[in-house]
């Protein structure tokens, strides 16, 4: 049986946890975790004491004492080997099952469907931000190679004949791929990392962070009518970032002179988007947390490990995503004073190492050329399918990045979106530039006629039709 999480309850499990899973499994004798657990000492203590049995499957860093349980297979606990920790959660109870079944069942076809159950364990290596090195861009090349037979075969002859749970729950992921193709034209026909990072994740991510009955998520899965659910799951993620952006406009700064800590009163689910959001803009370590219990969530970029350089403070999670809480406002002040003080040290230590900035992007586009060419989007096409060799892109791995100089002269534009919020510049030769919620710096762009715009290619298809395309944000 599946015991599906409280969100109100908090994170892992504690004794009132236990006994709301007595009550409604009164015959329980063992406990399988996943994705928490490493932390739970009174939660483990006190399943014991009610004879349970627990079996934590974790992922997250430990201290150097356990929770009392019987089993703990967690990559990051103190003193594992583990070639590769940066797994997560989700793949590690994926890899417990597979161990499990190829030790004790010996059978072929149980194996075969379990190992097809890393479709999802590739979407939570996405969710869960982990590096796509190693064993993990294995399982997320495997993940999108399933979810694209899901999306266009003809697989659901045989799913929608059979009557297993787990083949109920690839049926109904078969079904929301589709919707988000078919209603929501949110992916054409294929389905890439960049869908799984921007929209399927955020998605599955928004009940928890709206506080919501987790039963829509887990019940998208094992509903003979996963519809609803879908629906749900969709406004939730609409809602959400509604949210965000409301928040967003809203935070306090810790003084005049903060750049990483910021207030709100927003719910505490949402508080690691709006740390992440602040993050992408500034480039800097973020905390965001609520104004009467100084508790929140943080985000830091990938030269600031957040745990290893903070350790005097109560930092709880991974280096660059974290929960964080602090007594008292003068604790807060020294967080922002000893983050200050190590970035700039990170900083000082990079200003004196060589650099080379001609490594700072992969490649550059020119509106015009010095010899006054255009550069045909067929060629930019040819270089766009030759990056597809090397996906999946994310985390740790990330897609070459561009330098774009435009030339307003030779450009033609376009705003977009329902509150006219997006722009999209044309290039001679076919080439668009689209500037995601950046319509605002139009008039701007106009005047200064010259600038450059940072992002990647790719190439777009709509409606059967490809265009090669270049997403960006305007460099200051």
């Amino acid at each position: 049986d599946i015991y599906v999480p409280d969100v109100s309850l908090g994170y892992g499990f504690n004794k009132d946890v236990i006994d709301l899973i007595i009550s409604r499994f009164p015959n329980v004798k063992h406990i399988i975790t996943c994705d928490n657990g490493i932390q739970c000492f009174d939660g483990v203590t006190y399943a014991k004491s009610k004879n349970i049995d627990v079996y934590i499957t974790d992922h997250h860093m430990s201290s150097t004492t356990f929770p009392e349980a019987e089993v703990i297979v967690n990559p990051n606990k103190f003193g594992s080997t583990y070639e590769h920790p940066e797994i997560c959660g989700a793949v590690v109870i994926w890899k417990v099952l597979m161990h499990y079944v190829e030790k004790y069942k010996c059978d072929t076809f149980v194996s075969q469907r379990i190992d097809r159950l890393r479709v999802f364990a590739g979407i939570s290596t996405v969710s869960d931000m982990m590096p796509i090195l190693y064993e993990n861009r294995v399982i997320l090349k495997d993940s999108l190679i399933i979810s694209n037979i899901l999306l266009n075969s003809d697989v659901e002859i045989y799913l929608e004949n059979s009557r297993r749970p787990l083949d109920r729950a690839f049926k109904n992921y078969k079904t929301l791929l589709r919707r988000y193709r078919d209603e929501y034209k949110k992916i054409g026909d294929e389905v890439n990392e960049d869908f799984y990072a921007f929209y399927l994740a955020p998605t599955f991510n928004s009940v928890k962070r709206l506080a919501e009955d987790m039963k829509f998520a887990f019940g998208l899965f094992l509903a003979k009518d996963p519809d609803k659910f879908i629906t749900k799951l969709h406004d939730l993620n609409e809602e959400r970032k509604d949210l965000v952006k409301k928040y967003l406009s809203e935070l306090t700064p810790l003084d005049n002179s903060s750049i990483y800590v910021y207030f709100t009163d927003a719910q505490p689910g949402l508080l690691g988007l709006l740390a992440n959001s602040v993050m992408s803009t500034t480039g800097l370590p973020t905390f965001v947390l609520n104004y009467s219990s100084l508790s929140g969530s943080g985000r830091s970029p990938y030269w600031f490990s957040s745990i290893t350089n903070l350790q005097d403070f109560t930092i709880l999670g991974h280096e660059c995503a974290f929960g964080c809480s602090f007594k008292d406002i003068d604790e807060v002040e020294r967080l922002n004073e000893v983050v200050d003080l190590k970035v700039k040290e990170i900083i000082k230590e990079s200003e004196d190492s060589p650099q080379d900035n001609s490594d700072i992007y992969d490649y550059e586009i020119f509106t015009v050329s010095e010899d006054g060419l255009f550069t045909p989007a067929s060629l930019y096409y040819d270089f766009c399918k030759e990056l597809k060799v090397y996906e999946p892109f994310g985390q740790g791995f990330t897609k070459p990045v561009g330098l774009l100089h435009v030339d307003m002269k030779y450009v033609s534009y376009q705003v977009m979106g329902s509150e006219s919020q997006h722009l999209k510049l044309i290039l001679p030769k076919g080439v668009e530039v689209l500037l995601f919620n950046q319509a605002d710096l139009l008039e701007d762009l106009i005047k200064r006629e010259v600038f450059d715009v940072e992002g990647s290619l790719q190439i777009s298809e709509f409606m059967g039709n490809e265009r090669v395309q270049f997403n960006g944000k305007v460099l200051c």
